[in-house]
């Protein structure tokens, strides 16, 4: 692979090791490279051979996925049809789905996700039910009545997405659940300066750790320095500097940008002659292109260095207040185009069962109507797609859709039976989080019985 860079990897590397200045700098400005060299080992993979990597795909403005997986046995169906009222799905469009255990009652999927269908039947592809940020597990008479810790701040989007994304419902540091395993597994990527945690997305809370912090590049790849090209101007002045570093600022201010010019040319070079995909993926649609370059990414992982990595996707438009019968039928279908074509390109480059993909959502919707839409509500459902998912099955229990029901808090939020941290925590085992760092990244997940949902192989 050849750099345009006058930066070598030897002299990066005697670069970074100089002191502890640039660390500082790097974090402020989202690279965090050199967290590698202060990450807590993990015993479990030290000196691990393997690759595996985590995509986030998150959902915001709060997914109503009550729409996405919805009962088809009668009984089951009246109660769900009752709930939504004009917001149900009607029966006979329902793709069914037949889950490896029985359920309560049967299912069916959104008649604009047959390729998600498709690879549930497969055994690709798994629901995980009624998840939400919990600090411990509650019915309806515990919540109403105070009885035990409630997640602060519920039905707020700004709250709900850094407790989904903290995976820490009462926390205040601010530190995700991503950027937390990050600082454990980090060293198991060498020397690359490349972090860990990628970002298709800007700065998000989930991957920023202790010392791990996130790098953010774009569809087009990595973002370079405005500016910083040879013969610029401010190239001559950077020159400058590197030549008259006369303090710890001045240093560490000149690696940060130096680092951050490696990487650029890191990515580019490598990216040059990475398999495209055109054709897998759909076009105009921004989750699909964000999925798109992290199957780029991927497939350069050997050129980049990297054994464990961890993406993160955004898609946009969920906060369904109106409209949603005709707004929420295109999310779902675009969805279910970017999730089958980001799959199709893992399995083209033979990286499928070592990328696990999920979705999150700061919440779900409420079970009955404003009129048009649906409001904010508290538990929803996730899924987890990978050819290492034990796949074709609906992990925890689906909520009983009854409005004032047992699972109803009031106004149609359903209360969630699975908490962001047991979901999280499940993944993060995968990924090669030692079973004795567990408890130290997800603090309340003692306070569960199930710690592991048992999903991933």
């Amino acid at each position: 692979m050849t750099r345009h860079s006058h930066l070598s990897r030897r002299k990066f590397l005697q670069m970074s090791a100089r002191g502890t200045a640039a660390l500082t700098g790097s974090t402020a400005l989202g690279l965090g490279p050199l967290s590698v060299l202060n990450a807590a080992p993990s015993a479990a993979l030290d000196g691990a051979d393997d690759y595996r990597a985590l995509v986030c795909v998150f959902l915001f403005g709060g997914a109503d996925t009550a729409n996405l997986i919805v009962p088809r046995s009668t009984d089951a169906y009246a109660t769900y049809a009752a709930s939504r009222q004009t917001l149900a799905e009607a029966k006979e469009s329902l793709l069914p789905i037949t889950p490896a255990t029985p359920q309560s009652a049967e299912f069916g999927l959104n008649s604009q996700v047959p390729e998600l269908a498709q690879r549930f039947a497969e055994g690709s592809l798994a629901f995980v039910a009624n998840t939400g940020p919990l600090v411990e597990p509650l019915n309806k008479q515990e919540y109403l009545d105070k009885l035990v810790e409630r997640p602060p701040h519920l039905f707020s989007h700004k709250d709900q997405q850094e407790q989904r994304q903290l995976a820490e419902a009462d926390a205040e540091h601010g530190r995700g659940w991503c950027g937390r395993v990050a600082d454990h597994l980090s060293h198991l990527n060498g020397d690359t300066p490349l972090s860990m945690n990628i970002s298709l997305a800007g700065p998000v809370p989930m991957l920023v750790g202790e010392t791990a912090s996130p790098y953010s590049m774009g569809v087009g790849g990595s973002v370079p320095l405005v500016g910083m090209e040879p013969g610029k101007r401010r190239r001559k002045v950077f020159d400058i500097l590197l030549q008259s570093r006369g303090n710890a600022l001045e240093d560490g201010y000149a690696r940060t940008q130096e680092e951050a010019m490696f990487i650029d040319t890191l990515i580019s070079d490598a990216l040059a002659s990475a398999p495209t995909f055109d054709g897998l993926f759909p076009t105009g649609l921004s989750a699909a292109a964000q999925l798109q370059m992290i199957a780029r990414m991927i497939a350069i992982r050997e050129e980049l260095g990297a054994k464990r990595q961890i993406f993160f996707v955004s898609m946009e438009g969920f906060d369904t207040h109106s409209q949603q019968q005709i707004q929420l039928p295109g999310l779902f279908r675009d969805l279910s185009l970017a999730l089958d074509g980001f799959q199709n390109a893992l399995e083209s480059i033979g990286a499928d069962s070592c990328v696990t993909t999920f979705t999150t959502s700061e919440f779900g919707r409420t079970l009955s109507t404003n009129g048009s839409g649906s409001d904010h509500g508290w538990g929803n459902h996730a899924m987890v797609m990978g050819s290492n998912v034990l796949g074709g099955e609906i992990y925890g229990t689906m909520p009983d859709l009854t409005l004032d029901g047992p699972d109803d808090l009031g106004g149609g939020r359903v209360i969630p039976t699975l908490s962001e941290d047991q979901y999280a925590a499940t993944l993060a085992r995968w990924i090669g989080l030692d079973p004795l760092e567990v408890a130290g990244v997800f603090p309340n997940l003692t306070n569960f019985a199930q710690q592991d949902l048992g999903f991933l192989g």
